[in-house]
């Protein structure tokens, strides 16, 4: 349900499938990494509940989110 400071900082990750069940993403997480792509396996209304820390995750924030992923 949580994913961590720094979890994937520095990676070159490029995209990620998130489940529906992440409820929280801890500031720096994102952080430094190639990310342009989320797969969010819950709907819009389900991502906008998360808490999202702001600081340190620009990369997450400007991905694009692709809601309801089923792959």
């Amino acid at each position: 349900t949580h994913i961590w400071e720094s979890a994937f900082s520095g990676t070159p990750l490029a995209s990620v499938v998130l489940p529906n069940s992440v409820t929280y993403i801890a500031e720096g997480a994102f952080q430094n990494t190639n990310l342009t792509d989320v797969y969010y396996k819950g709907t819009k209304e389900e991502w906008d509940a998360i808490y999202i820390s702001s600081a340190e995750n620009a990369p997450l924030t400007s991905a694009t989110i692709h809601y309801n992923y089923n792959g």
